[in-house]
């Protein structure tokens, strides 16, 4: 169906305007995507949006890339591609859809395919930090009881142990018993689970800062707060929103992602530690009502105005040549 390993087109049906959002359309997606609907109709915006697998695409024998609905109706191409997939919820047909687009040189994609495949799950997106010489906290890839063991060793109690495609803060376990040590490790032990065991850092019990980029800029961020002195504090899980003013440090961090990842549109976040900050995680797909909640910015606006406004500015003309060093996808291999 998709032959993206020829030469690629210089598709001739796009539309002025024309904006695509590749989403999971899941129910925690459902307030960002009705802001960005509201705030295109009031811009002029042409938007769709639609799943991976609501579209097929083929390239004709002119080398023209054709997109095809559900109906099998031939779709005008957009300018832009905005694919709001996290780790959760992406996977190989968004990504060829992407590079798809991407190989026509002319519809803009962000973020690029590039970028996915450095942040696309958790474990690449802590080695390609490692490789940048960013700070992060001490983690370990348990795939096997043997490395789960050395985790425990080398951790020690209490330690986090995340699902490297979790989002949301689901999948994300405080490990602070001997009991709950051997439950994790029965089930390393069936081989149905494969985990990051990530050490504790207490300085950042219940609270995260959450910086979001929007056009490869910093537009503002907020430290998320868990209620009742839980452990997580994403908005998700009942985390409250607060307004902050980024520090040298936080700005020095969230400014390498940008450059070193190629990142135009996500959310990174931060752990305290004592007297400094590491980084957490790069989300792909954040979502954004708890910034605009918690600091009153138009996000949804900045987003639309971002993406259309430059589209015949390509990221691939304004970001130098971006190599990762360990990809997304590796784990399922």
């Amino acid at each position: 169906m998709q032959n993206v390993s020829a030469q690629y087109p210089r598709g001739a049906n796009l539309v002025k305007n024309r904006l695509w959002i590749m989403s999971s359309k899941a129910e925690f997606t459902r307030h960002s995507l009705s802001r960005l609907g509201e705030e295109a109709a009031q811009l002029d915006i042409d938007l769709s949006i639609y799943r991976p697998d609501e579209l097929t695409w083929e390239f004709r024998d002119s080398g023209q890339l054709c997109v095809f609905d559900t109906e099998l109706r031939s779709l005008p191409l957009p300018q832009v591609l905005f694919t709001k997939m996290g780790s959760s919820t992406m996977n190989h047909r968004c990504r060829d859809l992407m590079l798809a687009c991407e190989s026509t040189g002319r519809i803009k994609v962000v973020n690029s395919t590039q970028t996915y495949r450095m942040l696309g799950d958790k474990w690449s997106t802590f080695q390609n930090a490692k490789v940048a010489d960013l700070p992060v906290a001490h983690s370990l890839f348990v795939d096997t009881v043997e490395s789960f063991d050395q985790a425990v060793t080398s951790l020690g109690l209490p330690f986090v142990l995340k699902d490297p495609f979790g989002a949301r803060g689901e999948a994300v376990n405080l490990i602070e018993t001997r009991l709950q040590v051997e439950e994790f490790r029965e089930r390393v032990l069936r081989g149905d689970r494969k985990f990051i065991a990530q050490e504790y850092l207490s300085d950042s019990h219940g609270r995260d800062i959450r910086i979001l980029v929007v056009g490869s800029r910093i537009v503002g961020a907020i430290e998320r707060r868990s209620v009742e002195g839980g452990f997580l504090a994403n908005i998700s899980q009942g985390g409250t929103a607060h307004p902050i003013d980024l520090n040298l440090e936080m700005r020095q961090i969230a400014q390498t992602c940008i450059e070193r990842f190629g990142l135009s549109m996500g959310g990174i976040d931060l752990l305290h530690r004592a007297n400094g900050y590491v980084l957490c995680e790069i989300n792909l797909g954040a979502q954004f009502k708890g910034m605009e909640d918690g600091t009153g910015m138009n996000i949804a606006r900045q987003i639309l105005v971002s993406l259309t406004e430059d589209s015949s500015i390509l990221p691939s003309e304004t970001r130098p040549d971006i190599r990762p060093v360990f990809a997304a996808g590796q784990l399922h291999s």
